[in-house]
């Protein structure tokens, strides 16, 4: 009995764990595994009843009600199991309820506008009607899902703002689905509700139109929705009821409709012309207002020709043109006083005024009108020569002038008293025009006359001017004339005052009479000229001076004199052999005379280089009283000796100052020819000024002298040479370098701590500076014991400069580095249920080799394997078999890199799943049955099954079609492998039929007979009943006609209507029952004519004697067969009374034949007199 108990607890945890939708067979099948566990040989059956499950050792089919009375009631929450046994230990039936509690969604809607967002509702209970709240609820809209809301203590979920994006206006039942997913106590439940997209309304204002007179219009219309402008929008515009065309609204709302013909439209403004029109659509609503037409008048042109007139004694007027042209027009004068002229004659400015005179156009046009004076000249003027003198001052001769161009009969008069005449320009000319003024016209009709003044020519000739103050400077003979001018203080003498004159010295030139010196020698002047405004008007005279010419200075060069022993004396020996003179003009006749020149040292001292004067030389030649001589001087010595020859060797740096000379072309300099002199060199040393090292050190030399008869005579001047002392060798030892990884440098890191210097000089201050000291490998590459070369050692210290540093180096390894590989891609692969992954190694770069190494990556043999062989995003990927090659490679190790790819679900397919045919409801709704739903694609063996407790269908569009595309969606995978696949688009095909659409609202208005059937429609409130709302589909009225039954009268006679159509883009979703209305046909009134009564004489009674001959009825329709019976008819007077033409009323006249029901008798009435 407890492994029953025990069996029965775990296959109960089991079925809460894995829920009412699991798998049947995957229950029966863990039913027996816990079967086998517990080894029992009871077998439980499973059977499901209403909202419980059965577990019973006996087979369900035998259970009786009694059995039951122990099951749980569908509401509680079981948790444990109670098992009751019989008499016999054995279980004959148990009855339990785990089944999650039921849930009903309800109250599902939504509401919004077009193109916004929407309020979405929904209420969710248990099956008794027990609000739940904090549950989640899920809306979709259209299939789409737009959010999720929680629901509140009255089990009500709102959701606002759901996009309404791409719905169209309209009422869509069923458009929002409201899902609860169920929790570990409720279940799932799901239910749809009406969706409600209203379009916005709109206004249309600001209608109007206006344009000029047979020209273009421009219409304008303003189209707004809630008061906002509507902005992109179709407006249809109509011109007194005729469509003119189409118009879009801008960002404001204003459509704007140019260039409409205003043909046929006279001035004025007409109400309601114009009707604007908004036809709406899925968003907007439609609407249409009327408004003004404004025709202004037209611009025309007024052109005012013939303007400018002159005087000739006659009446002038202005020509008048106008475009369009023909135009009626009025002209008018105005004289310079505003005084009205009717016929302008006089010479003077007249304004012009010309008007439009046509109804329909507007234009004027001002103008002057102007006659001018006529011109009359002058005959017989002539005009004097003069000399310049500064003015434009002519002299006249008027005695003989005469007027010219006078209209005959004229009273003018030529006035001469204040004549003047005047030059073009006062400079000097020929022929040069007299310009005339001061003539003046008299006389009554002198105002209409302008007077041309006359002109003439004359000479103007030229004014002569000196100058004053000129000078000329005196100069040493140069063997030329040219004379130097002082042309500062010049003057000119004859201008006019305030002459734009000016004298030009910089070309001014002076010339001696002769070459040759004198006193007082005359200097003529040229190149002295005028410029400015008024120089032509003048003629310069060339001024002439006076200066001297002094005789210029020689020198002499090439005299020398000769050294010489000391001999007390200051005699000097020359050598004139070279002798020549300086400065003299090439071409003079001009000689130096040595014959008699001697030298003279400046004293008989010892000396070197001392003065010697030169004198006793002349000048001869035809040129030489022109020149003066200077006496040269020159230089020599006196008992002074040098020597040259002697040279010292270098050395390299010891320590002390001994130097090395060598004296054997040593040669004395400065002996006096036929002295005996010799150098002894036997004693001689030398030494360097310093110890230290340098180039080009002076050595200072010692024990020389001189020796021989005429030693005593001179004086010995000591050499100076020099010679190189070049720094010591030192050596440096204990420095260390410490090995490193190879970076693809020579570079080292050294340990100076124990450096030492060796071979330097005891006592000398020289140190060793390690600061700057760095090492360098003797090659890149990784290696052991490698030579390290240490540079940057220097030397410090006082002695420093004497020592140079011999090369330093050491020695350490360099180990490889490191590389690492990048660029290696893992491809994304389908789930196959494998590790393997293929990489592409097209990128693969090595990362941290030193730029420039020869290293290569060899991906020859690349191999990747993801993590694990499940379907996942950047999963990681182990790549190995990465190798190096290349010349450097030998430097770097290699670290094999990693890499990510994703495995993607593989794509299942789905199929059985199919759709019903539904009729055209506005929405992709679809009725699907996945009753015999299979999954498709998967891998052998992997747990993977297909939900359908979710699945809803979806026709590709709403309209209506024959076998439509429905797409089936909410399938969902379940499984320990469900993660490893997606579901590939399931698709089926179902129809969607035309739904019947009625009309409403149109009326047929009664009418009187008139033998037709044609009955007049009111379409107004025409209306389609039936269409999904926001449907684009509308009811076209324009071919509406409606027809009585019969021609004949009646009361509630039915009208069929024909030649309604659907418009718009859902009209194929839609079949139309063309509607009917009802009206009366009222009998139509006919008339009589022709019956007349006859005179009587007074008898005291009304009757009277009808002639009705001549009967005939008036207003029948023709062809009706309906005809007057006068058989009955009788005449009445009004009164009895004697009257003429008194009333006779007709009675007794009725109607017969097939139509005469359709009309009505107005008997007539006719006069008589009664005598």
């Amino acid at each position: 009995m407890s492994r029953l108990v025990d069996l029965a607890n775990e296959w109960f945890q089991f079925w809460q764990q894995s829920g009412p939708g699991s798998d049947r067979n995957r229950r029966s099948a863990q039913l027996d595994a816990a079967t086998r566990r517990h080894r029992t040989k009871k077998q439980l059956s499973m059977e499901p009843m209403e909202e419980r499950v059965v577990l019973s050792t006996t087979p369900l089919a035998s259970l009786t009600a009694a059995s039951l009375e122990h099951a749980v009631p569908m509401e509680a929450n079981v948790t444990s199991l109670s098992i009751q046994a019989n008499q016999n230990s054995d279980i004959s039936a148990e009855a339990f309820r785990f089944r999650k509690t039921p849930t009903l969604v309800t109250s599902v809607s939504g509401s919004g506008l077009r193109d916004g967002t929407a309020t979405l509702t929904a209420t969710l209970t248990t099956f008794n009607g027990t609000p739940l709240a904090g549950k989640n609820v899920r809306f979709q809209v259209r299939g789409r899902v737009v959010g999720r809301a929680t629901t509140n203590d009255e089990g009500v979920a709102v959701l606002s703002n759901a996009s309404l994006r791409g719905i169209r206006a309209g009422d869509y039942p069923g458009g929002v689905v409201a899902t609860f997913a169920g929790d570990a106590t409720q279940r799932r439940s799901s239910s749809r509700g009406r969706l409600t997209v209203s379009r916005f309304a709109t206004s249309l204002s600001d209608v109007s139109a206006s344009g000029e007179f047979g020209g273009n219009g421009t219409l304008t219309a303003t189209l707004t929705t809630n008061g906002a402008p509507l902005a992109g929008q179709a407006v249809n515009f109509l011109l007194r009821g005729q469509n003119v065309g189409n118009a879009t609204t801008n960002a404001q709302g204003v459509a704007t409709l140019t260039n409409v013909s205003l043909a046929g439209l006279n001035t004025g403004v007409y109400a309601n012309a114009i009707t604007a029109s908004f036809a709406g659509g899925v968003t907007y609503q439609r609407n249409a207002a009327g408004g003004p037409l404004a025709v202004n008048q037209a611009q025309a042109t007024v052109s005012l020709g013939d303007l400018d007139q002159t005087y000739d004694g006659s009446a002038k007027s202005a020509t008048v043109t106008t475009s369009p042209s023909g135009l009626a027009y009025t002209v008018s004068y105005l004289d310079a006083d505003g005084t009205p002229v009717a016929n302008p004659t006089a010479a003077g400015s007249y304004i012009v005024n010309a008007s439009i005179a046509n109804p329909n156009y507007i234009g004027v046009a001002t103008g002057y009108l102007v006659i001018a004076k006529a011109q009359i000249g002058v005959d017989g003027l002539t005009a004097n020569n003069k000399v310049y003198d500064g003015s434009t001052t002519a002299t006249l001769n008027t005695g003989s002038l005469t007027l010219s161009g006078v209209v005959p009969g004229d009273d003018v008069t030529l006035n001469t008293a204040g004549a003047t005449g005047t030059f073009a320009s006062k400079g000097v000319g020929t022929g040069k025009t007299v310009t005339v003024a001061g003539l003046t016209l008299s006389g009554a009709d002198a105002g209409n006359y302008v007077l041309v003044q006359p002109t003439t020519t004359a000479d103007v000739t030229a004014a002569t001017l000196t100058v004053n103050g000129l000078t000329a400077n005196n100069k040493v003979y140069d063997g030329t004339t040219a004379a130097t001018l002082n042309t500062g203080s010049l003057t000119l003498s004859g201008v006019v005052f305030g002459d734009d004159l000016t004298l030009n010295t910089g070309g001014a030139t002076g010339t001696f009479a002769s070459k040759g010196v004198g006193t007082g020698k005359t200097v003529t002047v040229a190149g002295l000229t005028l410029s400015g405004a008024d120089a032509g008007n003048y003629l310069l005279v060339q001024p002439s001076t006076t200066a001297d010419v002094t005789a210029a200075t020689l020198t002499v060069s090439g005299i020398t004199a000769n050294n010489k022993g000391y001999d007390g004396t200051t005699a000097a020996t020359l050598d004139t052999t070279n002798a020549a003179l300086v400065g003299t003009v090439p071409g003079d006749q001009v000689a130096l005379d040595t014959t008699n020149a001697t030298g003279t040292f400046d004293s008989p001292d010892i000396g070197l280089d001392k003065v010697v004067t030169i004198s006793g030389l002349t000048l001869n030649g035809a040129d030489a009283g022109n020149y003066v001589l200077v006496e040269p001087t020159t230089t020599a010595s006196i008992g002074v000796v040098t020597i040259t020859g002697i040279t010292a060797s270098g050395k390299v740096y010891d320590g002390n100052t001994d130097a090395t000379i060598d004296t054997t072309d040593a040669v004395l300099s400065g002996v006096g020819p036929g002295d005996d002199v010799t150098l002894d060199v036997s004693s001689v040393t030398a030494s360097f000024e310093t110890k230290d090292a340098g180039t080009g050190k002076i050595v200072i030399i010692t024990g020389l002298s001189l020796t021989g008869a005429d030693a005593g005579k001179y004086m010995l001047i000591l050499p100076t040479i020099t010679a190189d002392i070049t720094a010591a060798t030192l050596t440096v030892s204990g420095i260390t370098a410490s090995d490193k990884v190879y970076d693809g440098s020579t570079d080292a890191t050294i340990d100076t701590t124990n450096a030492l210097l060796d071979g330097f000089v005891a006592g000398d201050d020289v140190e060793l500076d390690v600061s700057d000291a760095v090492g360098n490998f003797d090659t890149k590459n990784a290696g052991t014991d490698k030579t390290v070369t240490i540079s940057g050692l220097t030397l410090s210290g006082a002695d420093a400069g004497n020592y140079v540093l011999a090369s330093t180096t050491t020695t350490a390894d360099i180990t490889a580095a490191t590389l690492t590989v990048s660029g290696v891609t893992a491809n994304n692969k389908v789930y196959d249920g494998s590790t393997d992954a293929t990489l592409d190694t097209t990128d693969a770069l090595l990362v941290g080799f030193v730029a420039g190494d020869d290293v290569e990556l060899d991906v020859s043999d690349a191999a990747g394997n993801f993590d694990t062989k499940d379907a996942g995003i950047g999963k990681t990927v182990t790549i190995s078999g990465l190798t190096l090659s290349g010349a450097d490679a030998g430097n770097y190790v290699l670290v094999q890199p990693t890499a990510t790819a994703d495995i993607t679900a593989a794509t299942l397919t789905v199929s059985g799943v199919t759709a019903s045919g539904k009729v055209y409801d506005g929405s992709t709704d679809a009725t699907i049955d996945t009753t015999n739903a299979l999954l498709d694609g998967f891998v052998a063996g992997d747990d993977v099954e297909l939900d359908v407790s979710g699945a809803v269908g979806n026709f590709d569009t709403k309209d209506a079609g024959t076998a439509k595309t429905v797409t089936i969606l909410g399938l969902i995978l379940s499984g320990a492998d469900a993660g490893n696949y997606v579901l590939a688009p399931t698709t089926t095909t179902a129809d969607v039929t035309a739904a019947t659409l009625t009309v409403s609202g149109i009326t047929a208005g009664s009418k009187v007979y008139d033998g037709s059937t044609d009955a007049t429609l009111d379409t107004t409130n025409a209306q389609l009943v039936g269409f999904v709302a926001g449907d684009d589909v509308e009811l076209d009225v324009s071919d509406a006609a409606g027809n009585f039954d019969t021609k004949d009268v009646g009361t509630d006679k039915t009208v069929v209507v024909t030649g309604l159509v659907l418009t718009g883009a859902d009209l194929g979703n839609y079949i139309l029952v063309p509607p009917a209305a009802t009206a009366d046909i009222t009998a139509a009134t006919l008339t009589v004519s022709g019956i007349t009564a006859s005179d009587k004489e007074y008898d005291g009674n009304t009757d009277a004697t009808l002639d009705t001959t001549n009967a005939s009825l008036v207003g029948f329709v023709a062809g009706d067969d309906v005809g007057l019976n006068v058989s009955g008819a009788v005449g009445v007077f009004d009164s009895p009374d004697i009257g003429d033409d008194k009333l006779v009323f007709i009675t007794g006249l009725t109607l017969v034949g097939a139509d005469s029901g359709n009309y009505t008798l107005t008997e007539p009435t006719t006069t008589a007199s009664i005598l």
